[in-house]
């Protein structure tokens, strides 16, 4: 994987149009959003349609998460071993805390874009649980 030329102007683009599609948790959540901003920035990247060919519901995304050991291993088997926060870099992709538990994020640099429910939002980078490196 490589990223792609233009790839600074395809993470604020990805991050823009996430602002208008609606949250849903079957097929419009956090790890969708995670996926749609790695496939904009990488080369030969198709992670987001790994995962939709498989998610459609909120059943078919538990049925998802379940299969694949969890949220963590399912970024780690695609995107590779997690590394410390102080190594983020923009475009890497955080697991963060949130009020209904772990959420993806990207890194923009100081802060972390979220989709959630109440739309885009950001958090610091400090408060990551784990990073993995887009490359």
């Amino acid at each position: 994987m490589a990223r792609r030329w233009d790839w600074v102007s395809r993470l604020h683009d990805a991050v823009e149009a996430a602002r208008l599609r609606p949250f849903d948790y079957g097929t419009e959540n956090c790890a969708l959003f995670a996926a749609q901003v790695v496939d904009a920035i990488v080369e030969d990247s198709h992670i987001e349609e790994e995962i939709r060919a498989r998610v459609n519901s909120v059943e078919s995304a538990a049925r998802f998460l379940n299969a694949e050991g969890g949220l963590e291993d399912a970024v780690t088997t695609r995107l590779g071993q997690p590394v410390a926060w102080p190594r983020a870099m923009r475009g890497d992709v955080c697991l963060m805390p949130s009020q209904d538990g772990p959420a993806l994020g990207v890194c923009m640099g100081g802060e972390v874009a979220l989709m959630s429910p109440t739309g885009i939002s950001y958090a610091r980078i400090d408060q990551a649980l784990k990073v993995w490196g887009v490359e």
